[in-house]
């Protein structure tokens, strides 16, 4: 079990490699078919993976990828609206068949997953893009490890979320501030042609990934 995941992790690690190198449209598509998966996971969380409001938010979520890759960010907000729409309606001709919590899931979706996933083709497609984009994995595994070692060396006081019986507030803190002195030590490192996109993506990054790992 071991070896294998330990294969399984350099494969994945040397086509992460190799996508934020090249970026264009194998990166696009990528990131495209890792957005659908993650989305079809969250809809199964609230047994709506295979439901026609599922069905608008996988499209949508294509939909939404593909106007950020073209930078028509005008359209997003019309289209968001729109699959908003199309969820309501499938919500009142098929009640009681849906739940209301259903559908507000189905459509955060495609805020949660698709829309901070995009970021990463985005900040890659960027002038010094194919640096920048490092943080975004750099700060999410940095974060993590600085919130399970901090939380392990010192954390003494639970958080009062059920979801994570065995986080800590010491951790938490812990991941917020490796994180943040991560980004700052990327940004002493190396010289970005946009460092005002740094501060606000690694907070892109790390608000939900803190909500993430509580919810683990």
């Amino acid at each position: 079990m071991f070896k294998t995941r330990l294969l399984s992790g350099i494969v994945l690690m040397i086509i992460t490699i190799a996508l934020m190198i090249f970026g264009g449209l194998p990166l696009f598509w990528v990131i495209t078919l890792i957005t659908v998966i993650g989305l079809f996971e969250l809809y199964r969380a609230v047994k709506m993976e295979k439901t026609v409001p599922a069905l608008i938010g996988y499209a949508a979520s294509i939909g939404l990828d593909l106007l950020l890759a073209a930078q028509k960010t005008d359209y997003v907000i019309m289209l968001l609206i729109g699959a908003l729409m199309l969820m309501m309606a499938c919500y009142v001709i098929a009640y009681p068949k849906y739940c209301s919590e259903q559908i507000i899931m189905v459509f955060f979706g495609l805020i949660y997953v698709t829309m901070m996933l995009s970021y990463v083709f985005q900040v890659r497609m960027l002038e010094g893009g194919q640096l920048m984009v490092w943080l975004i994995f750099i700060g999410a595994w940095g974060s993590d490890t600085c919130a399970y070692c901090v939380g392990k060396l010192t954390g003494k006081h639970k958080m009062p979320s059920k979801l994570s019986p065995n986080k800590t507030i010491e951790g938490c803190v812990g991941g917020i501030i490796g994180a943040a002195l991560i980004g700052f030590l990327f940004a002493l490192a190396f010289t970005a042609p946009r460092p005002h996109c740094g501060g606000s993506l690694q907070w892109l990054v790390q608000y939900p990934l803190l909500f993430h790992k509580l919810a683990i």
